[in-house]
């Protein structure tokens, strides 16, 4: 009788995943309990201590080679392997944790400061594109499918971006540029009006005095410009 060929040692392949779910994701509690849960299901699973230890290795060379994959810059840590490798074939389980939880922070912390510099770009964009554009009807929806965001995400990250929301940093752009307008050239109220975005001067002037606490009128009339009615 053929003898029964040896049981596979058990590895957490879903814990791995959701780890490396975790990091990516910048959820570094949710990383440091599938870790705790991981080490525990090796140790349940096997009992013994070598096999925790290569399992971790291998947990660490995934977490590193998924990162760069998804654009983190590991080569420090991937240069330092071999030694690290050392070090974790020698370690107990204590130091297995330690060492790997510092690995996981660190990786951590440079997906956050990718996905940080990635929507710090979004965002710049997006107010490139509003300056651009906010001579005319300018929904914020449009800018959001221009930076390929959904609505409610977009409003939310570029009030944390900016300080305010879409439309009071819709309505300083315009009105920064018609107090140059006012402060430079003779052009009537409804001309200024329209090339900052507003199809009626009666409307624009409301929204100008209600920000800057005088009429286009009077402002032009402290800068010795006064506009053709």
């Amino acid at each position: 009788m053929a003898q029964a060929a040896a049981r596979k040692p058990y590895y957490p392949e879903e814990l791995e995943r959701r780890i490396l779910s975790a990091v990516l994701s910048g959820n570094r509690p949710g990383a440091v309990r599938y870790l705790d849960a991981f080490m525990q299901s090796v140790l349940a699973g096997t009992g013994q201590l070598d096999q925790l230890r290569s399992y971790v290795l291998q947990l660490q060379i995934v977490l590193l080679r998924k990162c760069r994959q998804a654009g983190v810059d590991t080569e420090e840590q991937l240069c330092q392997a071999a030694a690290y490798a050392r070090a974790v074939l020698s370690a107990g389980p204590s130091d297995l944790r330690r060492m790997t939880q510092q690995l996981i922070d660190e990786l951590i912390d440079m997906v956050v400061c990718l996905k940080s510099s990635g929507r710090l770009r979004t965002m710049e964009m997006a107010c490139r594109y509003i300056r651009s554009n906010f001579h005319r009807h300018l929904p914020m929806q449009e800018v959001a499918a221009i930076v390929n965001m959904g609505y409610h995400y977009f409003s939310r990250l570029f009030a944390r971006y900016t300080g305010m929301t879409y439309r009071d940093f819709l309505i300083e752009v315009r009105l920064q540029r018609a107090k140059e307008l006012l402060s430079a050239s003779e052009l009537s109220l409804e001309e200024i009006a329209r090339q900052v975005g507003y199809s009626d001067a009666s409307h624009f002037s409301r929204v100008f005095k209600s920000r800057t606490g005088m009429s286009p009128r009077r402002f032009a009339a402290r800068r010795g410009v006064m506009p053709v009615a």
